[in-house]
C-alpha cells in the first residue's frame, strides 16, 4: 500500500467492513451517531466533520502501511470510533477460493465481542451468504436492525452472547 493511491489500493481489494452501532434506539430501528440530542443543522455539521476526519485518518493509515494486515485494525478502530460502534470486522475475498475470509476485527475495550471475533475467524462466506456475503454479492450497504430476526445471519447465537443486536456493513469499492 505504501506509495499506492487510495483509489488504486481500494480497486485492487475486494473488502467489506461490518460494524455494530452502540447508540441504538431500541424502540425503533434507527441508530444515532451520538446518544445526545443535537439540533439537526449542528448534527449534520458535526457528522460532516467526523466523516472528513475519518477519511483523512484512513487515507493516512493506508499511506503509512505496507500491508492490509498492518492497516486494517487501525482503520477499523478509526471508523468504529467515528461511528460510535462497539465492534467492527473486515472481510476480504480469498484469491484462490473466492470466498470471504475474516481479515481482522476491532472492538471497544468494554465490548464483550472477543468470542464473537474468535469464532468469526473460522467462517468463510460465499457471495450471498451471511451478512458479509450479501454485501459482497450486491455491492450495496446493508442494515440489519435485529440480528435475531434475520434467518440469513449465520452467527446469531454468537452475536447474542456478545450483546450484538444490530449490524450494518458496506463494501469498499
Amino acid at each position: 500500500m505504501r506509495g499506492e493511491t487510495l483509489h488504486a489500493f481500494v480497486e485492487r481489494q475486494n473488502l467489506t467492513i461490518c460494524c455494530k452501532p452502540s447508540g441504538v434506539d431500541r424502540g425503533s430501528s434507527s441508530a444515532y451517531v451520538h446518544e445526545q440530542k443535537i439540533p439537526r443543522r449542528d448534527a449534520l455539521d458535526h457528522r460532516s466533520r467526523q466523516h472528513l476526519n475519518v477519511q483523512y485518518v484512513v487515507a493516512r493509515l493506508l499511506d503509512e502501511s505496507s500491508t492490509l494486515e498492518e492497516a486494517a485494525p487501525k482503520i477499523l478502530q478509526a471508523v468504529g470510533e467515528s461511528l460510535d460502534c462497539e465492534f467492527g470486522e473486515l472481510w476480504a475475498a480469498h484469491r484462490r477460493t473466492r470466498a470471504l475470509q475474516f481479515v481482522t476485527g476491532w472492538h471497544k475495550p468494554t465490548a464483550e465481542a472477543g468470542r464473537f471475533e474468535a469464532a468469526s475467524r473460522e467462517f468463510a462466506f460465499e457471495p450471498g451468504a451471511g451478512l458479509p456475503g450479501r454485501i459482497w454479492a450486491t455491492g450495496q450497504p446493508l442494515w440489519v436492525p435485529d440480528l435475531s430476526q434475520d434467518p440469513a445471519f449465520q452467527r446469531q447465537q454468537l452475536a447474542a452472547e456478545a450483546g450484538l443486536r444490530s449490524a450494518f456493513g458496506f463494501p469498499i469499492e
